[in-house]
């Protein structure tokens, strides 16, 4: 197939189409391409349509993208390239095919981005993508898409950011104003890393106070000591008849009618009902009355 790069010239004017029609043009085209076809030449069609800027397999898509070039509306831009490119993460994440991800990341470091152009096509479309690039939109993608491609090592110890994405990306899923896509990639990975981290956590903790050592090394999922997490683990637990679930309805019904005085005075006892005879529970006890004093808690 041969390609050509192309201006807007008459493609606006013989387009007819609203900046809205333009954009779901370009979203419906990448909606069927990227369940239809390879991850790689979904990539290609994406490069020659926003990169390269050249014909690709529909003969709308370029003259649409001319449509959102020549509203000279940055802000719609950026939505319009911030939807494509979730329309592809989030099917290729629910193929769980992630490499193709971080290869869409890295389509906007091609050099020919940076290249000079007398055409004011491709000037606005090049400082367009550069903008985004330095954008917080793209630093999002740029973190669900190294989270993806790490999930081989997933929450490696001392590694922060593996350890705490998911809850980096709740602000990706919460805000109404992102798109549907991003929102409902962001949402899936969140819930996915965080029921990892809970079946890492409970084999670890398993193991670790085993008397038969597992098969192979079950690495702590968290920057915490074993004496923490034991702490922890105690926390949580059973106590008698009584489960946690079981005391905070006690709590509850003792401190209804109560005033805000006595039950910030009530509520580090209950936090640390389980576990009061340890001196560790002694000092967090008095660290939570001392903050608890203060009249802004």
């Amino acid at each position: 197939m041969s390609y050509r790069s192309m201006e807007w010239n008459d493609d606006v004017s013989q387009s007819g189409l609203s900046l809205p029609q333009a954009q779901q043009v370009i979203y419906n085209f990448l909606l069927d391409i990227v369940k239809a076809w390879p991850p790689e030449d979904v990539l290609d069609e994406f490069r020659h349509l926003f990169i390269q800027h050249i014909d690709s397999v529909s003969s709308q898509t370029l003259p649409a993208l001319h449509v959102i070039l020549f509203s000279n509306d940055e802000v719609e831009f950026r939505n319009t390239i911030k939807r494509c490119c979730y329309i592809l993460v989030n099917n290729w994440e629910v193929a769980r095919q992630f490499d193709y991800i971080q290869a869409l990341v890295n389509l906007f470091d091609d050099p020919l981005l940076q290249r000079r152009t007398l055409s004011p096509t491709l000037k606005r479309l090049r400082h367009w993508l550069s903008n985004f690039v330095a954008c917080q939109d793209f630093q999002d993608l740029k973190l669900f898409a190294a989270r993806l491609v790490g999930d081989r090592t997933i929450n490696r110890p001392g590694e922060w950011v593996n350890r705490y994405t998911s809850y980096l990306l709740v602000p990706q899923y919460v805000n109404e104003a992102n798109p549907i896509e991003q929102r409902q990639a962001a949402r899936a990975l969140s819930h996915r890393l965080k029921d990892q981290f809970k079946f890492d956590l409970a084999m670890y903790t398993a193991y670790s106070q085993s008397a038969i050592p597992p098969r192979q090394s079950i690495k702590n999922p968290t920057a915490l000591g074993d004496s923490t997490l034991r702490l922890i683990k105690a926390m949580v637990a059973k106590r008698g008849d009584f489960s946690y679930r079981n005391l905070s309805r006690l709590f509850l019904e003792q401190t209804r009618n109560t005033s805000y005085v006595n039950f910030k005075a009530n509520l580090p006892k209950y936090l640390l009902y389980t576990v009061n005879a340890n001196p560790i529970a002694r000092q967090i006890d008095s660290h939570l009355r001392a903050k608890l004093k203060h009249p802004l808690h």
